[in-house]
Formats: C-alpha cells, sequence, structure tokens
C-alpha cells in the first residue's frame, strides 16, 4: 500500500476490487509458457524436451482480476521442484493444478495443459529408421470441495496420419469398370468373375491427405498408462502411418498400404475408441476419452473435422452389443 499522507491511501492491488459488472469468469490464466528441459518419464523410457505449459483458474464475480503472476510461479514452483527428476507429464500437469488452488485462494476450480514434442525413431515399411515427431500432452482438471482439492488427470498424444477417402475409391473403381465394359466387353466379364482376386491386388486411386489425431485419455488414481502405446494406437488407426525419410521403394509401399486402407476421418475416430478399451480393458466405466482428428483435404480448400467425447462405460455397452450381434 502507498501512503500519501494520512489520511489518503492508495492501494495497488485493485484486482480484489469489485468489477463494474458482477459477472464470474469461467477460466481465466496464462497460456503458452515455455520451459527450458523437462525430464519426462515414459514408461521405461524417459526423455528430456521443452515444455509448453497453459494455466487457467475461475474467477468469483466480486472480484474485478486474478493476479496472474501467481499462474505463472504456480507454474514455475513446480517445474523447480522436479528439476533433475523424472515425472510424467500429467502428474506434472495434477501438481500444477492444485499448486493454483492454493495461490488463488478465490478460486474454486483450475485446468492445466502441457505440450512437449517426442522424437523418436521408427522404422519405414522396408526397416529404415526414420526419425519421427509427435506430442506428448498432459492435461489435468482441479476442483475445490469443502477443505480438499480434487483432481483428474489425462495423459494425450498428438500425432499425424495418412487417410484415405473410400467414397473417391469406390468412384474411381466404378469407372474403371465401366471404360473397361466399353471397351471389351470379354475383359469385362473376366475382371466380374475375378473381382475378389482384382481386388486385393489392383490399386485403386483416391485422394489422400494428412491427418492430425488428438487424443486425450484420462488417467485414474492408482492407474497407468504408457504414452508410447497411445502413440501406437494413434499411428495404426490411420490409413498409413507417415514418414519422414523415404527412398522410392518405401513411399511405394507407403501408397499401396493407404489405398489399401480407405478410412474416413469417422473410421479413424472408432478404430482408436475401439483400440483403447480393448487395450485398457480394466479402467473403470467413468475413465474419460477425447479423440480429434482433422484431415487437411487435399482436393479442397476446406478440411474436415471429428470428434468422440465419451466414457469407457459407453464404449462398453457399444462393443459389448456389438459382439451379441455378430453371434
Amino acid at each position: 500500500m502507498y501512503m500519501c499522507d494520512e489520511n489518503f491511501n492508495i492501494s495497488r492491488d485493485i484486482n480484489l476490487n469489485p468489477p463494474e459488472f458482477t459477472i464470474p469468469i469461467d477460466r481465466i490464466g496464462v497460456s503458452n509458457i515455455y520451459l527450458p528441459s523437462l525430464h519426462i518419464k515414459i514408461g521405461d523410457w524417459s526423455t528430456s524436451t521443452i515444455v509448453k505449459v497453459s494455466a487457467y483458474v475461475d474467477l468469483p464475480k466480486t472480484y474485478k482480476g486474478i493476479h496472474a503472476s501467481r499462474s505463472y510461479e504456480s507454474i514455475t514452483d513446480v517445474f523447480s521442484n522436479y528439476i533433475g527428476m523424472k515425472i510424467k507429464i500429467e502428474d506434472f500437469c495434477n501438481d500444477i493444478s492444485k499448486r493454483l488452488l492454493v495461490r488463488h485462494d478465490y478460486s474454486s476450480n483450475s485446468v492445466v495443459y502441457a505440450e512437449a514434442p517426442l522424437i523418436y525413431i521408427d522404422k519405414t515399411p522396408l526397416d529404415r529408421e526414420s526419425y519421427e515427431r509427435a506430442y506428448l500432452l498432459g492435461k489435468a482438471y482441479a476442483k475445490r470441495v469443502s477443505d480438499r482439492i480434487k483432481t483428474r488427470k489425462f495423459l494425450g498424444i498428438k500425432a499425424v496420419g495418412i487417410t484415405a477417402c473410400p467414397s473417391a475409391k469406390r468412384s474411381i473403381y466404378i469407372e474403371f469398370l465401366e471404360r473397361l465394359s466399353r471397351l471389351d466387353s470379354q475383359i469385362y466379364k473376366n475382371i466380374v468373375k475375378y473381382k475378389e482376386e482384382i481386388d486385393q491386388i489392383l490399386p485403386v486411386a483416391t485422394h489422400m491427405q494428412r491427418a492430425y489425431i488428438k487424443i486425450f485419455m484420462e488417467i485414474p488414481e492408482n492407474y497407468d498408462v504408457n504414452a508410447l502405446d497411445l502413440l501406437k494406437i494413434v499411428k495404426t488407426a490411420a490409413s498409413s502411418p507417415t514418414y519422414e525419410y523415404l527412398k522410392k521403394d518405401d513411399e511405394t509401399l507407403v501408397i499401396l498400404n493407404a489405398l489399401n486402407n480407405p478410412k474416413f476421418v469417422e473410421d479413424v475416430i472408432r478404430d482408436i475408441a475401439r483400440s483403447i478399451i480393448e487395450r485398457y480393458n480394466d479402467f473403470p466405466d467413468n475413465t474419460q476419452l477425447y479423440i480429434r482428428v482433422k484431415s487437411i483435404e487435399s482436393i479442397h480448400q476446406h478440411d474436415l473435422s471429428g470428434t468422440l467425447k465419451t466414457n469407457f462405460i459407453e464404449l462398453r455397452k457399444t462393443f459389448s452389443s456389438r459382439s451379441r450381434d455378430n453371434v
């Protein structure tokens, strides 16, 4: 507090003054805070990488603004605690979310997001080594309940794959058959006769695009998930993975693999959901799952995006019902 004279006091802190309009703020905070090397644990492996963090709290209607420096301090306090130590990215977010509510004693909820580049070695179809990039994601929610702070933490992956359009492939195939029928009826009859065999070996064209895939999976208390397992699920859900290093023979196989495995964005989302519920079938029913796929369309100026927000009980209902239908 700055004192001009004994009768006139000016406070430097106007944040806790009442606002002009008493409207509560759901989420306010700092975003895109970059931290130097954090030693992140991933299963039995670990890597040192920079981390980008965003942290938010709610603000009651009676206060003008948050103390933004406290949000920054919450991040750096937790970061300092783990210098020289290994930590999972979801636990890092979890600790920050709790720290936010300690420093912002007027807030009831907090949320933290973290993103870290993950560089790893993958093998091309012909077994060549290629350095690939994905992003390790963490998220945590904290809520003040009486004198306790309850949290929920999430682990995520962001990666890239290829999607090959099934609809265009079908149209190209029909066009191919129609052109053959006009050229030579005998050839057309033979193709129809051996259609199943031809379908297996004939690469039919379609448009392909780069698909950005992001998933967040809740990690309940006393449960564990290896981020590399999530990465494998994401990469195998697309029509084909992408690779940074491709010679012509590898490039040919990547294209053929994608053409032989056409998928809509919707297919990719559903395949990820199915793989996760199968891989983590012992997780609780209320485990939350978020999937987002964005396809950078090659023959349009627009993109195609899809999302799924669900939980394990809903997925179990879906796939148990499907199993009964197939009996």
